[in-house]
């Protein structure tokens, strides 16, 4: 993965701010449009939607995060009990393609020269165990989805695997009847799976713009007593420390001209009530003195018509 830059984000991290989004369960009828310029352009090249990058994780169903084939290796020393598994997968779901290995170091060696969504593997094998083989994958694949799907149940093998960082554990059972359980587990770990790796994708590529534009980028709840999100560049205009901002979510106001605190106010007041808003007025720089700004926000609304969040941007202008 790219490095984010050190430029961080001070007050709120992405990760945090999506996820106070989330857990809110705030879903927004409209998505949250954040108006940014580029540093090596002086123009704002597009308007970004922020639910284009946490769409995949936030939006969408878990199923719809499986790929249309779901490659499996399934690691077990009996290879009539490896083939009916794949057979009976493939019936449960025709997007299972199982490839079948006998023990550990045949395992490790498919898994290299292949590409896996899911590893399934028994326990108790000759040489080395499936603890064995997951805690050597994990040295290299932290987050892959990994089941032990094993016929040696117990309470000691489940701690293990949980210590070793399994996914799943799944007991081998008699009967036809194991297959359509294993088969959900397996779609299962591998959906949300792919639903961590895009919100995690979406958290770089958002950092990475935010970070990357001389805009400030904001969200308020819809009341302006919470913080949810600021990139570093309110640092750069209003001179003041974030932290402060997130201290007290309404200090931004310290900084505006006192002629225009009012139509600032007013502002704030019509995006509360779900009206959109651009306006024009100077900040004083504690040391730079006062800079012109013009701020475009936006109401963002729950399903119900009720403002939860506010967002927007602000960005130097001359005058």
């Amino acid at each position: 993965m790219t490095e984010i830059p050190k430029r961080s984000i001070r007050t709120c991290s992405v990760h945090a701010f999506l996820a106070k989004v989330h857990l809110k369960n705030r879903t927004s009828t409209e998505p949250d449009t954040f108006s940014f310029q580029s540093p090596s352009h002086s123009q704002c090249i597009r308007t970004h939607t922020l639910r284009d990058y946490i769409g995949p994780a936030t939006c969408r169903c878990i199923m719809d995060s499986l790929p249309p084939e779901i490659r499996v290796l399934h690691v077990d020393d009996e290879p009539s009990l490896a083939e009916l598994t794949a057979t009976f997968l493939h019936r449960e779901d025709d997007r299972f393609a199982v490839e079948s290995a006998t023990n550990v170091t045949e395992g490790l060696e498919k898994f290299a020269a292949g590409d896996f969504h899911c590893i399934v593997s028994d326990y108790d094998m000759p040489g080395q165990t499936g603890i064995d083989f997951l805690t050597t994958l994990r040295e290299t694949h932290p987050r892959i989805p990994f089941i032990l799907y094993t016929g040696k149940g117990s309470e000691d093998v489940a701690s293990e695997a949980i210590s070793a960082g399994v996914t799943d554990y799944l007991q081998k059972e008699i009967g036809t009847s194991q297959y359509a359980i294993l088969a959900n587990r397996i779609k299962n770990v591998v959906a949300s799976y792919n639903a961590q790796e895009s919100t995690r994708k979406a958290e770089q590529c958002f950092s990475e713009l935010a970070e990357n534009s001389d805009d400030i980028l904001f969200s308020f709840t819809a009341d302006w007593r919470e913080l949810l999100f600021i990139n570093s560049s309110f640092e750069d205009l209003w001179g003041v420390p974030a932290e402060a901002l997130e201290k007290n979510p309404e200090m931004f106001l310290d900084q505006i001209h006192e002629n225009d605190r009012e139509k600032a106010r007013e502002s704030m007041h019509k995006l509360s009530n779900g009206e959109p808003d651009e306006i024009e007025y100077r900040v004083i720089h504690p040391e730079r003195g006062l800079r012109w700004v013009r701020g475009q926000s936006k109401p963002i609304f729950d399903d119900d018509g009720a403002v939860v969040r506010i967002v927007g941007s602000v960005q130097e202008v001359a005058h």
